[in-house]
């Protein structure tokens, strides 16, 4: 029994840190770690404004839409989790 309940914490806190580390991921934020690589090629022309913009949110968008899957994901996983120790 004591250690069902040490394996459903350590996992909860395991999907915890892997949905905080997923969040940080996808935020596209200065810690995201989605920075650019390799400066651009020098014939490429520089983007305007607009074109920056809207590049922008539309990875906003993408990333949003993946942090809610991936939210939903660890809630089923939970949930899954919280069954398993009623049902053992």
């Amino acid at each position: 029994m004591v250690e069902e309940v040490i394996a459903f914490v350590l996992a909860g806190l395991v999907m915890a840190w892997a949905f905080r580390s997923a969040a940080f991921a996808f935020s596209g934020g200065d810690r995201s770690g989605l920075h650019e690589v390799a400066p651009p090629p020098e014939e490429a022309a520089m983007p305007t404004a607009e074109e920056i913009e809207a590049r922008y949110q539309r990875h906003h968008r993408v990333h949003q839409a993946v942090i809610s899957l991936a939210s939903l994901g660890v809630a089923a996983a939970l949930v899954a989790l919280l069954i398993g120790a009623l049902v053992a």
